[in-house]
Parts: structure tokens; sequence; C-alpha cells
């Protein structure tokens, strides 16, 4: 029998005490459940040891009201109302516990308070090795600690969700590879981990292990409301659509700031304003490029091109932002990016890949390549409400909550048994199979997914 206790949280329980947000009436709240699968050798599932899990492992729950939206990351063009993208689901602020034999753990005295800034948001994100939940403003990482990427003040890991207390009224989070970034609502946007090629953007190359404030440019008025994190590069939006990136570039072009532009020995250790014709609303960093998605619905693409991740049916470089031919008359509500590969999840519910396809990646049925956008045929049937892309997997969330994965499954990183160390064609994930009770029925609100393991937040049934 698994023995819930709760984490001590700052702001995520209390709201649940108080007269405004009671919950006499058991209509008026959500259970949630944090569940992750894959390779665990650094703590990243959060499970409380180092083992591997082959099919989801159940690591939290929270309670939760139905105010909840989706956070404004992932690629998503923005922050949005969990029942408008979910209709039959609710929404949700959260009381967070963790799925440990361990002591209990209350919130404790808190302020009261009755109101806030913005809508309560959920949002996840994966690194190679560390990963992210943000709910209600406040941010809880674990995994590797190595640079000080889960910027908790030291390089120790966390085999456990732990909230960070340098953070508060946390906008959204970005996971890089060895660095990880969050805006808060006040527009201020921090970095920390590894400092390496500039990925942090502070003008120097160390490593922070506190969340540190970054100007993206010398207006300390900024309001940064979006940031995305690559394998060793960065990319920010600003409320006025401006899009700024930096970290590495060796003349890649993922940067998006041209052929001419100058590095210090193929890094640019502070932010710089990317030329874009048209406002950003978001963006995603893969391995060695970069996709934008504007505010008129299409999609620009810059960066290396030799698997043709960059959809223009050819493998060369781009050192700017251009649309992607194939879809620039398709209306895309997020985007995604993997290692070498893309995805796009379009607004009547259809998933386009492209790019590397040589761990089945591509959703296509076979392990070739895709120069251009492509439908998964796969999911026609679906209807598809969100998307996310780890180096070498995809994943997508239907209307009903139905979680599928596919590509490379070599550490379990789909969350299912496989007969091979990929997959082609999306796969549905079964949540509670490893306890020998599947449950087809949970409903899945959102995935994140790193180089070999996934996270994905579930409404629990019976509530």
């Amino acid at each position: 029998m698994r023995i819930l206790a709760c984490l001590r949280a700052r702001r995520v329980q209390w709201r649940f005490m108080s007269s405004c947000n009671s919950f006499d009436n058991p209509e008026e709240k959500r259970m949630l459940e944090v569940w992750a699968w894959g390779k665990g050798d650094a703590g990243q599932l959060g499970a409380g040891d180092e083992k591997n899990h082959k099919t989801p492992h159940l690591i939290a729950r929270l309670e939760a009201p139905l105010n909840l939206h989706l956070a404004h990351m992932q690629g998503l063009s923005a922050r949005t109302p969990l029942s408008r993208v979910f209709p039959s689901l609710g929404a949700s602020d959260a009381r967070f516990s963790h799925n440990q034999e361990a002591c209990a753990l209350s919130k404790g005295d808190a302020e009261d308070s009755c109101t806030s800034p913005s809508p309560s948001s959920l949002g996840l994100s994966c690194g190679l090795f560390h990963s992210a939940l943000l709910v209600d403003g406040e941010v809880w990482t674990w995994g590797k600690g190595e640079g000080g990427r889960l910027g908790l003040g030291s390089e120790v890991p966390r085999y456990t969700p732990t909230s960070n207390p340098h953070l508060e009224d946390v906008r959204n989070v970005g996971l890089g590879g060895l660095h990880s970034a969050a805006t808060t609502e006040d527009g201020s946007l921090y970095t920390w981990g590894f400092g390496a090629f500039g990925a942090l953007g502070h003008g120097m190359y160390k490593a922070e292990h506190f969340p540190r404030r970054l100007l993206l440019s010398q207006d300390e008025g900024e309001n940064v409301v979006y940031v995305a994190g690559g394998g060793s590069h960065s990319a920010a939006i600003t409320s006025s659509g401006d899009l700024y990136t930096w970290g590495r570039d060796e003349g890649d072009g993922r940067l998006g700031h041209g052929e001419d532009l100058v590095t210090d020995e193929g890094a640019v250790n502070v932010p710089l304003r990317v030329l874009m014709p048209e406002p950003v609303l978001s963006v995603s960093c893969g391995g060695f490029f970069t996709m934008a998605l504007t505010s008129e619905g299409r999609v620009w693409s810059w960066g290396g091109n030799a698997n043709f991740e960059l959809g223009r049916n050819d493998c060369y470089t781009r050192c700017e932002p251009s649309i992607i031919p194939e879809i620039e008359d398709t209306q895309v509500v997020q985007i995604a990016c993997g290692g070498y590969h893309s995805a796009v999840l379009t607004s009547d519910g259809q998933v386009l890949t492209w790019g590397r396809g040589g761990d089945g990646q591509l959703g296509h049925g076979s392990w070739n390549n895709g120069k251009t956008p492509r439908v998964v045929e796969d999911l026609c049937h679906c209807h598809i409400r969100y998307i996310a892309c780890g180096s070498f997997s995809t994943a997508a969330v239907t209307e009903d909550g139905k979680l599928y994965c596919w590509g490379k499954n070599k550490n379990h990183q789909l969350g299912f048994r496989g007969k091979l160390d990929s997959e082609n064609i999306p796969k549905q994930v079964i949540f509670g199979a490893e306890d020998g009770q599947p449950n087809k029925s949970k409903s899945v609100i959102a995935v994140a997914l790193g180089a070999c393991h996934g996270v994905a937040v579930l409404l629990s049934d019976g509530v």
C-alpha cells in the first residue's frame, strides 16, 4: 500500500485552508497526480531513488480547485484555461503530496490571502537529467544537481520534488540540457545552472547555484513573459513580442542573428534581440536549432538543419528566422523541438512532425527522416490538445486525456514496454500498469519529455 506524505509548500497548500477557497463541497476540488517513467539514475523521476521505471510511476498528488490554467510554456501560444483545452476537466491551485514513506509535513503558518495577481497555472519541463513542476507560482525541481541546475544553492541531487524557496510568483519554467530558467509575474527573468557557452546569459561562463536575475536589455522595466531552454542555448520573449536568444552558436545559426554574428569561441554570453517581422508568442529550443510561433499563427525556424529539422525540404543551415513554407497557411497553437526533430499542433487538433526519424520519433511508421511537415496519420482519429518532444521521442495528449508516445524507447522513456528499442507509430501509455492495475480512464492534462525520461500530470479518477 502506498503511503502519501505531504511536502511543505510555501504557498501551494494554504489557499485551500482560507475561507474563500474552502473545499467543504467536494465538487469544488479535483485531485491531480504526477507520474514519471524511464531512466532514474540521477533522480530525475522524483521517485525517491535511482531506479528506472519501465512504466509510469506515481510520485505525487495535487489537491486542486477548479481554476487551473496550463502555463504559457512548452511551446503553447498563451496561458490557457484547463477547461478550454480539456472541456470535461476542471482546473486547479494545488496542495502537493509526495508518494514516499516519509514523515508527514503540512503547510504551517502562511499568511492568509484570497486574491491572486494571475490565474493559477500548471506546467512541466524536463532537462537532460532534471525535471520541474510549476504549480500556482511555485517551482518544484528534482534530479541531477551538478552545476546548480536545480537552483537550490548546491550541486546535491534531489530524488523527490523539492520546492525552490528562491523563486516566487513564477509564470513559466524552461529547462535546458544542463541549465534552467524561469520568468515571474512581475516580468523578471532568472537563469541558473551550468554557465558553459553562455547559456545563462550573464556575460560569463561560471555556474549559478541560485536563480539569478537576467536583464534582456538595459530597460529595468522590461516585462519578460516566456523562456525556453535548449541543449546549450536559451530564448526569451517580452510582453511586446520581442524575442531574445543567447548561448551556444558555432556557426549553425541556432541563435538567429545572421551569418555575421560575432561569438566568443562559439558562444554569445548575453541576450541579443532576434529581428522578427511579427510579435512572437512562443519559442522552442532544440539541440542545434530554434523554432518560434508568431501572433499570426505562423511558424518560423532557424539553425542547424543536417536532419531536416527546419522543415524546408533541404539540409542547409539557416542563420536567420524564416517561415516554414509547408505550414505557412496552417493555424498552429503549439510548437515543440526535440534534439533533431520538430512537431507542431494545429488548431484543429492535428500533429505534424519532421526532421530526424531514425528512432521513429516522427510517428510515420518508418525510420526515415522527414524533410517537410507531415501529419501523424495514426493520430487522425484523435483530437490532440497538447504535445511535447524529448531528445529522441514525441508525445501527444488527446482531448479526452489519453497519452500517446513514440520514438526512442531504449530506456523506457515512452512509458511502456516494447519489443524494440524504439516505436515508429504512436502507442498509448497506460497508467497503473506497474502495479498490475492498469487504468485507461485516467486523464492526462500535461506531459514533458527529457532525454531518457518523461513526466505527466493526470486528473485522478474518483474525485
